[in-house]
């Protein structure tokens, strides 16, 4: 079972090492700047994070560790969706649609019209998830992701499809 909830400061570390673990050199702090990294929400930002149970038999109860994390921001009406990932070993299990509902809430809360994210068009499982919460395709652009030597892509490079959910009154429930 998960749990979903903004990041707070105690996390800081454990959301270094699974941002780290989800997307290898990648500096989050790169994207939220050291000092926003402190203050998520100060700066425009909200993190959540989503925990798994741990059973663990060197506790005497079972803990819980980060097992998915979600960054957005909001600019006016308009919420980006600006990363979101599952650990391997928790991927199936609710997290991702978890941390969805928790940025569409947020979302439709904070005013916003619209969310928006981009996506490598190889993520399948992304593009599937987002198509289950009513997001459409908008855009693509073509060679903008590197990929690793290995890929069978093309030069190296690889698609971002542009994706967007238009928020409005009547979809409420």
């Amino acid at each position: 079972m998960q749990f979903v909830r903004e990041l707070e400061s105690s996390d800081h570390a454990e959301f270094a090492r699974l941002a780290a673990r989800l997307s290898p050199g990648f500096r989050f702090e790169d994207l939220l700047g050291q000092r926003d990294l402190a203050a998520p929400t100060a700066a425009g930002y909200r993190c959540w994070v989503s925990e798994s149970a741990v059973d663990d038999s060197s506790q005497s109860e079972n803990s819980k560790s980060l097992a998915a994390m979600c960054i957005a921001r909001k600019t006016l009406d308009i919420v980006e969706l600006l990363f979101i990932g599952v650990r391997d070993d928790c991927r199936r299990r609710g997290h991702a649609a978890a941390l969805m509902d928790a940025l569409l809430g947020w979302s439709r809360a904070s005013g916003a019209d619209q969310i928006e994210l981009e996506v490598r068009e190889s993520n399948r499982a992304a593009i599937e998830l987002y198509s289950r919460f009513g997001y459409q395709q908008v855009g693509r652009r073509a060679n903008y992701y590197k990929v690793s030597e290995s890929s069978a892509s093309v030069g190296g490079r690889e698609a971002a499809l542009l994706y967007s959910l238009l928020l409005d009154d009547g979809d409420q429930c």
